[in-house]
Formats: structure tokens, sequence, C-alpha cells
């Protein structure tokens, strides 16, 4: 399956909680640039991804920096940080992040 990165308005609507990736926050803005600002103080930054498919994933932190908790890292600490970072996976529809989160790998290694 193949994934792309879109920044359309709207693309992450309906979707929810679908897993977690422990991935490094750094590779993901040298692999995909810095993420969208989060809507609200609980994520910092968000990732969209559409499948060839028409499927959505979402990729973002949640309630981890000062934006949420100023006794928190910051945004520009966490997105800057080599080390992994358990990072939630959202989808519309219960769909499996399985098949995305493998391809996500893949991609930052």
């Amino acid at each position: 399956m193949i994934f792309t990165r879109t920044t359309e308005v709207g693309a992450a609507d309906r979707t929810s909680l679908q897993g977690t990736v422990a991935i490094s926050p750094r590779a993901l803005v040298e692999t995909f640039g810095r993420p969208d600002q989060g809507k609200e103080s609980k994520v910092s930054g968000e990732y969209v991804f559409v499948s060839n498919a028409g499927s959505v994933f979402t990729v973002y932190d949640w309630k981890l920096t000062t934006r949420w908790d100023e006794d928190r890292m910051s945004p520009e600490r966490l997105w800057d940080s080599r080390e992994p970072v358990v990072l939630n996976v959202g989808s519309r529809d219960g769909e499996s992040d399985g098949d995305f989160t493998d391809w996500l790998r893949q991609q930052v290694c």
C-alpha cells in the first residue's frame, strides 16, 4: 500500500485513536517535514497520511508537551528528539493501523 502526506484541511476529521508507534519525532521531521500544529492544547503536532485506497491515518503526540502541562517538555524539544517517543496513530472507522505503522517505520529508518 502507498501512503502520502496531506495537508488538506479537514482530512483528519472523524479519525480516532487506533494504536501507537514508538518512533523518533526528529526522524519524522527529517522524512516528512515539520508536523502540522495541533488544533487543541492536547496535541502539539500532527501528520496526516492518505493511502492509495483512500484510508486516512494520523500520527500525533497526546498531552506530551507544555501545550498541555507546563511541567512537560516544549513542543520544540519533543519534535527535535532523536529518542523514540510513543506517538498515537489514528484512523477512521476502526481501520487497522498495522500496514501503516509498518510503512511508517520503513520510511524513517
